[in-house]
């Protein structure tokens, strides 16, 4: 591949690395899933950066060796081509014999030299026929002997090979086809300005969205106007002419609306909206993938400016869902989309937490990232009572019989620390699925809570810490009767659900001071009571069968337990290393940095240490789901991890700051505050507010009311009419309407 880039840039024609194919799948982070596998640039500023550059071409096909080839087309390489479908055919007009390639798909690309006529010409699509397309300015093509999705290799043309045959002129009828009028600015290239805030790889992110999708093209043109207004026309423009919907007129039209209305203060549209529609149409920052100069770049995302705002305010944030919380492919995926289709109120949160500690358990003992983290995890779902929490936990059950993995389930109640160490002594990695967890945490952590249950906290918080390690027991006064147990690098993981009152109630401050919150990965559902479903009740599909088998089979390692008096134990566990790619490990450990920075207090403080290292708990997992043979933590594995752990953090700090109290004057002013928000954008009566507020009396509310709006947190309208009309009254509402209403 290096010989050939190097070839045609002796010819003039200038190059750039464009994603190539390996095992049959792109090598983007997206893989399988790519919208365009073997298409798309694979340097940080793709056609932009183009190059006649020996020494340049040099170093990215030897950190790239199997990188397809682009080739500019337009001015700089002196090309126009014909880029013509397999299906279509141009026999009734003239082509003139020139270089001629044929794609992997088997169309072709008809090359004719760039006129020197001053002209400029456009890169479109169906130019004079359906699959007739130009690559002209701004424009490339992917170039033999590069790798096609299909399997076959573009290839010269035998008759027209690039060293036999001159460049023919292009025929006048397709000069006309493609010169863009005066004036016009069809397709062209806006020129980079360096003073401008857009990014330089700005047309290869525009150039994996489709234009013709109407929310995503508003959502460009809303990200560029607040990005860069100057410049940012030039870019919705040109962009926006791929879609066959273009409308120069309606394009400058809302280019004014936009400026004129403004932006959303609280969550703008901004360049990483941008980026993350072309990552979801298979775009990926080629820089991200090696690196460490880069691996701040790939901290950034939408949760973690979340974070930051969280710092500020807290208490009066909402929980804004993660989008992409669904796996892509892999065994997670495979069993969230069998819950999912056997629910009746779907609870996609519910069913991730639930497949991703299953996966945590099954694959416990047997993987290790390069800093020696497991896959022990302790995930909680919340949800109210009636909106299907315990579905996933029924799935798991059906799974694990199906799968004869019952081994790797723990008892549905644990009664004390000695009773979880039991029965990890049966099999040292297993998920304790626990129902009504708000409750058991109660009694783990009340002022009142006995021997056992204080026990039991204690024998969590040091099994998670002893996962990599041998945990030693407690010792007993009779060592005869009651033995201290060994347990060789223990693998306990939970799935807990619980109704938000029964969890928060639960807590106090002092859970975020000690470090025991952080360890929970917290996952609220979305929706308070999802839409009925018709349910699938088949079993679990053969597939998803034989792949749990198989991990829960996978390098199966020898137990290590030797229990007794003066017993030793021998650490026979070796764990298979998952490393990270180069810029991922970089970036983590910057999560790291960055995620404290956030911290406001020493409850979020030590919340928002731990999620450095839950997202790479979670990346491993997701790794090993994906592949259990050679997994490796990517940019997709590290991107789920670090949003499902940053979107559990920041949802955990605004429901603590809401409504953890450790006194009942405390209490009392964060459940009235969680009603005025909740009321949204139209705030709530006086009246109503009092007939909900039960628990006060009246004087009590008054003096409430009369401290939250001192402290700022909300606002009092009096003479207003409520929201459902009415005779005026006092109505009370936060000081940001948009935040209650999301």
């Amino acid at each position: 591949m290096l010989e050939w880039a190097l070839a045609y840039i002796a010819r003039g024609w200038a190059v750039f690395p464009v994603h190539g194919i390996v095992d049959g799948r792109c090598t983007c982070r997206h893989g399988v899933a790519c919208s365009r596998p073997g298409k798309h640039p694979r340097n940080s500023n793709g056609r932009t950066g183009a190059t006649l550059d020996a020494a340049l071409v040099r170093r990215w096909w030897k950190t790239w060796p199997s990188a397809n080839i682009g080739i500019a087309t337009g001015n700089e390489s002196g090309l126009l081509v014909l880029d013509q479908d397999d299906q279509y055919a141009l026999d009734a007009v003239e082509i003139p014999h020139t270089i001629e390639s044929v794609t992997g798909r088997g169309g072709r690309h008809v090359l004719f030299s760039y006129p020197e006529d001053g002209a400029r010409y456009i890169t479109g699509t169906n130019i004079v026929a359906q699959g007739v397309d130009s690559r002209a300015d701004g424009g490339y093509i992917v170039a033999p002997p590069s790798m096609h999705i299909s399997g076959r290799r573009y290839q010269w043309e035998d008759s027209s090979l690039p060293d036999e045959t001159d460049l023919a002129s292009a025929p006048q009828w397709w000069l006309d086809a493609i010169r863009r009028a005066d004036g016009d600015g069809a397709c062209a290239v806006p020129s980079w300005v360096p003073d401008g805030e857009l990014p330089e790889n700005i047309q290869d992110m525009l150039e994996a969205i489709p234009a013709d999708d109407y929310m995503a093209w508003r959502d460009v043109g809303l990200a560029l106007n607040y990005t860069d207004p100057v410049n940012g026309l030039a870019w919705w423009d040109w962009w926006s002419r791929r879609s066959k919907k273009y409308g120069e007129i309606e394009v400058k039209q809302q280019w004014r609306a936009m400026t004129r209305k403004g932006h959303a203060v609280a969550r703008p549209l901004t360049i990483d909206s941008i980026r993350q529609l072309a990552e979801k149409h298979g775009y990926t920052d080629p820089g991200l993938e090696h690196g460490a100069e880069v691996a701040a770049v790939f901290l950034a995302s939408e949760q973690q400016r979340i974070a930051e705002q969280l710092a500020v305010a807290p208490a009066a944030r909402a929980i804004v869902p993660l989008p992409d919380l669904l796996p892509r492919s892999g065994l997670i995926a495979d069993i969230v989309a069998y819950i999912l289709s056997s629910s009746i109120r779907p609870q996609p949160e519910l069913a991730v937490a639930a497949a991703t500690a299953y996966v945590g358990a099954l694959a416990g003992r047997k993987y290790r990232t390069e800093t020696d983290l497991r896959t022990n995890l302790y995930l909680v779902g919340i949800a109210e009572s009636g909106a299907g929490k315990d579905h996933a936990r029924k799935c798991v059950q059906k799974i694990a019989h199906a799968s004869d993995t019952t081994s790797f389930l723990g008892g549905e109640r644990i009664a004390s620390g000695p009773g979880l160490i039991t029965a990890l002594r049966r099999n040292p990695s297993q998920l304790f699925m626990l129902d009504e967890f708000g409750f058991l945490l109660s009694a783990m952590t009340s002022a009142r809570a006995d021997a056992h249950k204080r026990d039991l906290m204690a024998t969590l918080m040091g099994l998670y810490t002893s996962a990599s390690v041998v945990y030693r027991g407690t010792e007993y006064a009779d060592q005869e009767k009651r033995e201290r147990v060994e347990l060789v690098q223990p693998n306990a993981c939970i799935y807990g659900t619980s109704t938000p009152a029964q969890f928060y109630a639960a807590l106090t401050s002092m859970q975020g001071v000690d470090g025991s919150l952080a360890r929970l990965l917290v996952v609220h559902a979305s929706e308070t009571r999802p839409a009925r479903q018709r349910p699938s009740i088949d079993k679990p599909p053969g597939a998803l069968v034989d792949a749990v088998r198989s991990l829960a089979a996978r390098n199966a390692p020898p137990s290590g337990n030797l229990v007794g008096l003066g017993g030793t134990t021998v650490d026979t566990t070796d764990p298979q290393i998952v490393k990270m790619d180069p810029a991922i490990y970089d970036a983590w450990e910057l999560l790291d940095e960055a995620m404290l920075d956030q911290a406001h207090d020493s409850a979020t403080k030590t919340i928002y240490s731990r999620i450095a290292e839950n997202a790479a708990r979670l990346a491993l997992v997701y790794a090993v789901s994906r592949d259990i043979d050679q997994p490796r933590i990517d940019a997709e594995a590290f991107s789920w991890g670090r949003e499902l752990a940053i979107w559990a953090a920041n949802s955990l700090v605004v429901q603590v700051a809401r409504f953890v109290s450790d006194n009942e004057v405390e209490s009392n002013h964060k459940r009235v505050a969680s009603m005025v928000r909740e009321a949204g954008d139209d705030g709530i009566g006086k009246n109503t507010l009092t007939r909900r507020c039960t628990f006060l009396r009246r004087k009590e509310l008054d003096d409430v009311l009369a401290m939250l709006i001192q402290a700022s947190l909300i606002v009092e309208v009096k003479g207003a009419v409520g929201p459902k009309g009415g005779r005026p009254t006092t109505v009370y509402k936060t000081l940001d309407p948009q935040i209650g209403s999301r």
